[in-house]
């Protein structure tokens, strides 16, 4: 018996030691049609895949499920069109849990990236060029992470996830040509969303819950005349009725026809909306006060709870606000020239 107990031990160290190693991993592919999958366990790891072609793949998976890691590094390099890039990361759920480091690099139309990091305080960036590109990213379960997407070209689309973690950070830049959109969400405390458009025709919705978050959104035409691009949609909700508040919201759109609608929910909360060019709109007047108790959706420019700060400037002509604010010692300042 102690014979098996010293072989069984002897076995789950040899284990624990190598799920503990540093690995590395380095790929390069050219052509069409190729897959490449790295998958690492353990602490310290490397992995870099470059590939050259269309309608090719790679994914990188590091860290596994009840093992501690962390300082993993993942990039992924692809130029063509078509191409499909998932990098998975997964930090240790105990004491130090390190960081986890990932980028995305593609160049091309049709092309997809998909992120996912747990745990750990992740930094990641996916930079993309070309047109009707996708990018899809999940950070969880951690404090401090950070994320940055780049886009340039018409179409793309981008959908970014932060959950269950406070102190996290993103920021999209979308540049180049039109009609580009994306969908932003964020669970937890001192948050904080960076949102871009240098372009015209977006669509944006954005969703912040817990205390203390902050949220920027410009909106802004693109070429010689920056400034007078038109057709930007935005949607906004943050916080949930009841909760304690203190956001912070900042929007500015420049053009023609854009709208802007948003729900705020909680005290002390602080909302600057600028709008400037014609026919612009904020809040779109088709939810009134108490319409069949409806309070959670961002249909419309509704203030719910104590304490909060809206201050709204409409430059041009044509141009149309309605608001609904719910509570008590709110202030509301509203400019149209």
């Amino acid at each position: 018996m102690k014979k098996l107990t010293t072989l069984i031990f002897a076995f789950m160290l040899a284990s624990s030691m190598a799920f503990a190693q540093s690995n590395v991993s380095n790929s390069t592919t050219s052509g069409h049609e190729n897959s490449t999958t790295i998958t690492q366990a353990g602490s310290n790891n490397s992995a870099e895949t470059i590939q050259r072609g269309s309608e090719n793949s790679a994914t990188i998976n590091q860290g596994i499920q009840g093992i501690s890691t962390n300082n993993d590094i993942a990039f992924i390099s692809q130029t063509g069109n078509g191409n499909n890039a998932e990098i998975n990361q997964r930090g240790g759920w105990a004491g130090d849990q390190g960081t986890l480091d990932y980028s995305i690099f593609q160049e091309g139309h049709n092309n997809s990236a998909t992120s996912t990091g747990w745990n750990s305080g992740n930094w990641g960036e996916i930079y993309q060029s070309g047109s009707d590109n996708t990018t899809i990213t999940r950070q969880s379960l951690g404090a401090g992470n950070s994320f940055i997407i780049d886009q340039n070209g018409s179409g793309n689309y981008s959908n970014l996830f932060q959950t269950r973690g406070n102190d996290n950070y993103f920021t999209l830049n979308t540049n180049g040509s039109d009609d580009n959109s994306a969908y932003a969400y964020q669970e937890g405390n001192a948050n904080v969303m960076d949102l871009n458009f240098w372009s015209n025709g977006n669509g944006v919705d954005a969703a912040q819950y817990g205390e203390n978050n902050g949220l920027t959104l410009n909106l802004r035409g693109s070429g010689p005349n920056a400034g007078s691009g038109d057709a930007h949609t935005t949607d906004i909700n943050e916080g949930s009725e009841g909760g304690p508040g203190s956001h912070t919201v900042i929007v500015e759109q420049d053009g023609v026809a854009n709208m802007i609608d948003a729900s705020v929910f909680g005290n002390g909360n602080y909302l600057n909306l600028l709008q400037s060019g014609t026919d612009n709109m904020i809040g779109t007047g088709s939810v009134s006060l108490f319409e069949e108790g409806n309070h959670t959706g961002p249909e419309g420019l509704r203030v719910y709870g104590r304490d909060n700060s809206l201050w709204v400037n409409q430059n041009g002509t044509g141009n149309i606000m309605n608001a609904v604010v719910h509570g008590h010692g709110n202030t509301m300042t509203v400019t149209q020239q």
